[in-house]
């Protein structure tokens, strides 16, 4: 009689007849087809843990994606549903619910003081970035951010 035993992955067949201890011995093996299975993957965590540096940047992450969305919103401004929506779109793979959370601690005063930028939350619910106009001969000469 054959007996099929799964454990961590690894199948061991054990035949009954063969094994005078009983199923204490198939036990011990299935321990130590286990041990060398976890060997195995503490060899490959140290193989990559040995690649140090930051991972090559691929584009903008979240929070520059946020400073993006509002920049181009506009006088009508932005909202964080809109942002949230966009952002989702951008990256699929990122959970929602932690993109929703970076939305609310980022803006308008974390995002305003640490980019030494003014974003401003609009009567309508929705940010825009506050830029000041000045006016030389009464002709826009330049559009800077106010601080």
């Amino acid at each position: 009689m054959t007996q099929k035993i799964e454990k961590s992955g690894a199948v061991i067949d054990a035949k009954e007849n063969e094994n005078p201890l009983g199923d204490k011995s198939v036990k011990g093996e299935v321990l130590e087809q286990a041990k060398k299975l976890r060997e195995k993957k503490d060899n490959k965590k140290k193989k990559s843990a040995g690649k140090t540096g930051k991972p090559e940047k691929k584009g903008p992450g979240v929070i520059e994606s946020i400073l993006e969305f509002v920049t181009k919103a506009g006088e009508k401004g932005v909202s964080k549903k809109a942002i949230l929506a966009k952002l989702v779109a951008r990256f699929p793979e990122r959970a929602v619910d932690g993109m929703s959370k970076t939305i609310n601690v980022q803006l308008p005063k974390r995002m305003s003081r640490e980019r030494k930028i003014k974003i401003v939350k609009l009567e309508n619910g929705n940010f825009m970035l506050k830029l000041q106009v000045k006016k030389e001969n009464n002709k826009v000469k330049k559009l800077e951010k106010v601080a």
